[in-house]
């Protein structure tokens, strides 16, 4: 019997990282405001991978760019980093789940938050197709990140830039 497992989150509407939205009218904002976006990452260090019982287990850090919104309906032209560590099962079926655990930062270090996500699916032409996924915030945030809470769903979309790209739609609450 397999130990692996799909993950039962609720599809919202996201990435591997999220989409700031920065200072000013976004802040005052009265509810959930919407950033789309893509990005890639690729591994940062060595690539940990065991086989057991028909599954491929494989984990590694990671670092990459997403571009985030400068204000709500804004246009993807800011790059923001990210760096964080990645987890994988895949099956002898070809399904697979994911974790990260990632910290998005500004440029110039003007804020940062920290960021959690998963996902699962199928590997399609040697591509995961992600079937659900969620991200979301999970520090309080730093700088003009600060007290932003952002929660969305994410997409593998391809290959190219860090290695894997991806596209999401965060939706983020402002103090």
């Amino acid at each position: 019997m397999s130990r692996f497992r799909f993950l039962a989150v609720v599809p919202l509407v996201g990435a591997l990282s999220g989409a700031p939205v920065l200072a000013g009218a976004a802040r005052a904002a009265s509810g959930p405001v919407a950033c789309s976006g893509t990005g890639s990452f690729g591994p940062s260090g060595a690539v940990i991978g065991r086989s057991a019982g028909g599954e491929v287990i494989v984990s590694f850090p990671f670092d990459g760019v997403h571009p985030y919104c400068p204000a709500p309906g804004g246009v993807d032209d800011v790059q923001a980093s990210i760096a964080g560590t990645l987890s994988e099962e895949i099956t002898a079926q070809g399904h697979f789940a994911l974790q990260f655990a990632e910290t998005l930062t500004l440029p110039g270090g003007s804020g940062a938050d920290q960021w959690r996500g998963e996902a699962s699916g199928t590997i399609s032409n040697g591509l995961p197709v992600v079937l659900v996924s969620e991200v979301r915030t999970v520090g309080t945030g730093t700088g003009e990140l600060a007290g932003v809470v952002g929660h969305g769903r994410f997409q593998i979309t391809g290959f190219g830039g860090y290695g894997l790209e991806f596209s999401d739609e965060i939706f983020y609450l402002y103090p």
